[in-house]
């Protein structure tokens, strides 16, 4: 399916800059589809895709505007509020089983409540 996410401010004022896309478990990217899947396992924002227990998943190819975002905010570029398309598989919508993957702490994706 494919899902419209939006990036927001909030999202960006959440996230954290760092060298890499966990940004200690705050990423602004990764804290929109949380919102916009709320059901979606705990995963990974990597360079290129989503991942789960560091394992690219399949189909979750991250767009051209979303990487070159990711690596921009993270070297401290401006965090601009965006909205993006990306296919995130039916697989995932559904499954809360999902959210059994061990990943460790500094890589897992925390939904913040408000």
């Amino acid at each position: 399916m494919i899902i419209t996410i939006d990036v927001t401010r909030d999202d960006i004022a959440m996230g954290l800059r760092g060298n890499g896309y966990f940004s200690r478990g705050y990423c602004p990217v990764a804290l929109a589809i949380v919102r916009a899947v709320p059901s979606a396992p705990r995963f990974q924002v990597g360079p290129e895709a989503l991942s789960l227990d560091g394992e690219v998943v399949p189909g979750t190819a991250l767009p051209e505007l979303v990487r070159r975002w990711n690596e921009n905010f993270n070297r401290g570029g401006e965090g601009v509020p965006f909205t993006f398309s990306m296919r995130i598989p039916d697989e995932l919508l559904a499954s809360n089983a999902l959210y059994l993957v061990r990943i460790p702490r500094t890589h897992m994706v925390r939904a913040v409540d408000g």
